[in-house]
């Protein structure tokens, strides 16, 4: 019996030294396989929106604030193309005065226009409000952490044809040099830089799975 236990104590000890490691593993395949998902059917929104409307170019429009109504000028861009290809529970307005909204999809995810724009979105594979609120509204802070950038603009001018899809933020400034996902000094995936634009891109850089070297503890 006293074998029995010791060896019952040995097994405690190993699991809880273990559990948060495995917890962890599991979050990250959890993230990694939301962010796919998001990516994938944002921008099958797009192509579907294109047989509509034509070409994105043609309809993108970037669009900033509220309406002498309040209404959020991006949100009724996103109603007019997009909306409709996309499986959205709800909507919630932030009211913070500058129309920014937060759709929240069938899955489980959310996203918002992070910029009251159309180029600069945010992905958050949890609940939302709790990554906002615990930075403060402050997106720069969650960057990589609670919530993932994306980018959006067919219009510009790069010669990366890929940053003309829905993708991860930094496609159109990003030089191909993974060392850049990193030490970039205002996109970096880094508490070094000035926040983690470049994370989301690192992230599928690496094969849409989260790096070793990966510099936040993930959480939804």
């Amino acid at each position: 019996m006293a074998e029995v236990l010791i060896t019952l104590g040995v097994l405690g000890i190993v699991i809880a030294m273990t559990l948060p490691t495995l917890v962890q593993k599991h979050k990250e395949r959890v993230l990694v396989a939301k962010l796919q998902k998001f990516y994938s059917t944002m921008n099958q929104a797009i192509m579907l929106a294109e047989n509509v409307y034509g070409e994105r170019e043609t309809w993108f429009e970037d669009i900033y604030g509220v309406d002498e109504d309040g209404n959020s000028l991006n949100q009724v861009w996103f109603d007019r193309y997009l909306r409709k290809y996309l499986n959205i529970l709800k909507e919630e307005d932030l009211k913070k005065g500058d129309g920014k909204i937060l759709y929240y999809l069938t899955d489980g995810g959310a996203f918002m226009n992070a910029g009251s724009n159309g180029r600069d979105w945010f992905f958050f594979p949890g609940n939302p409000k709790r990554c906002l609120e615990k930075y403060k509204y402050n997106v720069q802070k969650i960057a990589g952490i609670c919530g993932f950038p994306f980018y959006y603009n067919p219009a510009n001018t790069s010669k990366n044809l890929r940053a003309r899809e829905f993708a991860p933020y930094g496609m159109n400034a990003w030089d191909g040099k993974e060392s850049s996902l990193y030490d970039h000094s205002s996109f970096g995936c880094s508490e070094n830089s000035e926040w983690g634009g470049f994370c989301t891109l690192l992230i599928q850089f690496n094969g849409w799975k989260i790096p070793k070297d990966y510099p936040f503890k993930i959480w939804f």
